[in-house]
């Protein structure tokens, strides 16, 4: 099952990712907010959408099937970002 998290704020949320939320997937604003979480994780994967970079992290210890299945939907957050996002030469710098 997908779903999403509903705290009073993505800063407040992420506080609660470890001790109230135990998800296998977080999508982050960037970099430096994964080291707020109170849990380990595997490393991230950039995410290029149309004007922002997301940051998915594969929460450990997530295994077997779970972890193959979050595998799998990251891979395809990326090949859909992919697809809405400009092509290289209309970014702006």
């Amino acid at each position: 099952m997908i779903a999403t998290m509903e705290g009073k704020s993505y800063s407040d949320s992420l506080e609660l990712i470890g001790i109230q939320y135990r998800p296998e997937l977080v999508i982050l604003n960037s970099p430096e907010d994964g080291k707020k979480l109170k849990i380990p994780f595997t490393g991230e994967t950039a995410l290029q959408g149309r004007q922002k970079t997301y940051y998915a992290v594969i929460v450990a210890p997530s295994s077997g099937e779970v972890h193959q299945a979050v595998e799998v939907i990251v891979a395809d957050l990326h090949e859909e970002l992919q697809k809405a996002a400009p092509p290289i030469s209309e970014v702006k710098h």
